[in-house]
């Protein structure tokens, strides 16, 4: 049995008031993984301008590199 059949199979044997907690929990995971994802593409990016930067005027040192990323 996968992971999706099984949570079904949950899902229908609680009460409404778990089944309102359980749907709070999945927007919530859901949430924490957009906004995960969101924050990573937003260090990628900023990685990306960080070698561009350094591209264009010369070579940048680890710590402004770090500092670049906020890291």
């Amino acid at each position: 049995m996968d992971t999706k059949t099984a949570l079904l199979q949950e899902i229908e044997s609680v009460s409404d008031e778990l089944l309102t907690q359980v749907l709070d929990f999945v927007q919530f995971l859901k949430y924490k993984h957009e906004t995960e994802q969101q924050d990573l593409q937003q260090d990628l990016a900023d990685a990306h301008a960080a070698i561009e930067e350094a591209k264009q005027h010369g070579t940048t040192s680890l710590a402004d590199f770090k500092q670049e990323l906020g890291v």
